[in-house]
């Protein structure tokens, strides 16, 4: 009796140590890109939104970087979808290496990214992001032979360029004005590069 009860009491202590397991591995697939590591979409969102709350509790200043990955699509129809998902990592853990700890790197969707700068003004991203451009050259040097060289237009925004009507949206609103600096900036790399 007491040793049958003994074993029962081993196996389930030892299913809900494997549930735990499990539903901690859940939970990180769920918040973070499959092929990156870095979070997914959903998640890269609830955390811009904390951050935001967070800020303005604070009276922070907070800043995001918008990334688009420049010539994926080409990559992708040249050299197939595996070359092509390289690019995605390799760019990433470019990205990653200049990063500050509290700093969040998310996967907005296919080729964009958002980096998460809380408690950073606009001269303090525009530092992070000088950190960008040379990481991307090291990581191109290193890499010879690949058939890609990696390339990332970037925009920057912080919260205390958005205006009073934007206090309602200001997630949106942020990363739509990151978004516009860095179309612009791929316009103005295009103009200086025509190929």
């Amino acid at each position: 009796g007491s040793l049958e009860r003994l074993v029962r009491f081993a196996r389930i202590v030892g299913y809900r140590s494997s549930l735990k397991r499990v539903q901690a591995e859940l939970m990180r697939l769920s918040a973070t890109d499959e092929l990156t590591g870095v979070v997914n979409r959903r998640t890269l969102l609830v955390i811009l939104e904390k951050q935001l709350s967070l800020s303005a509790r604070k009276a922070e200043e907070l800043s995001v970087i918008f990334c688009d990955l420049d010539g994926l699509k080409a990559v992708n129809d040249k050299n197939g979808r595996p070359t092509g998902d390289e690019f995605i990592k390799e760019a990433c853990a470019a990205l990653i290496g200049c990063l500050r700890e509290s700093d969040t790197l998310g996967r907005l969707d296919g080729d964009e990214f958002i980096i998460v700068l809380p408690d950073c003004d606009a001269l303090g991203a525009k530092l992070i992001d000088d950190r960008i451009e040379p990481a991307i050259t090291e990581a191109n040097a290193e890499a010879r032979g690949r058939p890609f060289v990696i390339s990332i237009s970037r925009g920057i925004a912080s919260i205390s360029e958005l205006g009073l009507e934007s206090a309602g949206r200001r997630q949106q609103a942020l990363i739509e004005l990151a978004d516009g600096r860095m179309y612009e900036a791929k316009r103005a790399r295009k103009a200086a590069n025509p190929q």
